[in-house]
């Protein structure tokens, strides 16, 4: 990587929490891989969207991934977007194009790469998607795309699960985060993208039901023991933890920003072993 001066683009991560993350791990990483002149930090903030695009602006900042809880306040913000954060109503890209702000959406294109490392085809598949978040739309948005057959979204708010899968049509419907809403669907994938405050309501829900083809999906890639993983995994279900996702959709984010595709074996070497253990193929198989 070159010597990083006064000139040296600055990119990051905006939201709240942060500072767990591997983004700039990986990102500064590939900049050091491919020579490129940028460097990228951690920008925990819990300011309003407008005063944090405001404050982007003004420092010259020329790119950033965005997390919780902005991926969707952004949105109304932004000059333009692409067609997954039109589709998605969800942003986790913003990338500077002169004086404007142009959003992406990385993590449907993203989601998708990462379950096909899990040999997992989506196509024809009932999936249970556990929240109603930019993630959760952004899962069902690929998941439509490939051809499911049926996704639910699951949250405890019901009425929410059913406005944003209206937003999204098609075979995506709504449902309650309960025991009972859970028990009614034998689904082929379960996919978790609640948020990590919801890690209980997660394991209180019953798995005893999945038959063994059903594959599972954490998306809390900083989670040491993701509910139900474990367990899964030992009756020999496919499991995943979210790091394969971020690492995808970090992949995409890198290429907005510089025009430049990175190397994923780069990356992939970075990612922590606890995640190695989760996304190879079960026990016994």
């Amino acid at each position: 990587m070159p010597e990083i001066t006064g000139k040296t683009p600055l990119f990051g991560l905006i939201g709240h929490p942060v500072r767990h993350s591997i983004s700039p791990t990986l990102h500064n990483a590939w900049f050091r891989h491919h020579g490129i002149d940028g460097m990228y930090a951690a920008l925990p903030t819990r300011e309003p969207a407008g005063d944090i695009l405001t404050a982007l602006t003004t420092l010259g900042v020329s790119g950033v991934n965005v997390t919780v809880p902005l991926k969707r306040d952004m949105l109304p913000l932004v000059d333009a977007l692409d067609e997954d954060a039109t589709l998605t109503g969800a942003i986790n890209t913003l990338v500077r194009d002169g004086r404007d702000w142009v959003g992406h959406n990385t993590d449907v294109a993203g989601f998708s790469a990462a379950l096909a490392e899990l040999g997992v085809d989506p196509h024809g598949a009932r999936v249970a998607v556990l929240g109603a978040g930019g993630a959760a739309l952004g899962v069902a948005a690929a998941l439509l795309r490939a051809g499911a057959e049926g996704v639910v979204l699951y949250n405890r708010d019901e009425a929410k699960a059913h406005r944003l899968a209206a937003r999204l049509g098609g075979a995506v419907c709504g449902g309650p985060l309960t025991t009972l809403g859970f028990s009614a669907l034998t689904p082929d994938l379960v996919v978790n993208a609640l948020p990590g405050a919801a890690r209980e309501r997660v394991r209180a829900l019953p798995i005893d039901h999945l038959p063994q083809t059903t594959a599972w999906v954490d998306l809390n890639y900083w989670d040491p023991e993701p509910p139900h993983l474990q367990t899964l995994r030992a009756r020999g279900h496919r499991v995943q933890t979210g790091h394969l996702m971020l690492l995808h959709q970090a992949a995409l984010a890198f290429a907005r920003f510089t025009g430049v595709s990175p190397a994923i074996e780069v990356g992939r070497a970075l990612l922590p072993r606890q995640s190695a253990a989760m996304v190879t193929e079960p026990a016994g198989m």
